[in-house]
């Protein structure tokens, strides 16, 4: 067999997992948009509701 068959077979081989790891990479993408999406609204988001985001008031005190 020559050499260029087993590079032949080499680039398809790559290919094949570059096509296998970019689809996994639209999976998890497509997850985790679908998952900030679900914990952006319902009872989650009622949840923070009275919280301050930095610890601190906005405004300087009076005391």
């Amino acid at each position: 067999m020559s050499n260029d068959y087993f590079q032949y077979q080499a680039t398809k081989y790559q290919q094949a997992e570059l096509a296998r790891a970019a689809e996994q990479h639209r999976l998890a993408k497509q997850a985790a948009e679908s998952n900030r999406a679900a914990r952006k609204g319902g009872a989650t988001g009622s949840h923070h509701r009275g919280v301050r985001l930095f610890g601190r008031s906005p405004r300087a005190s009076a005391c």
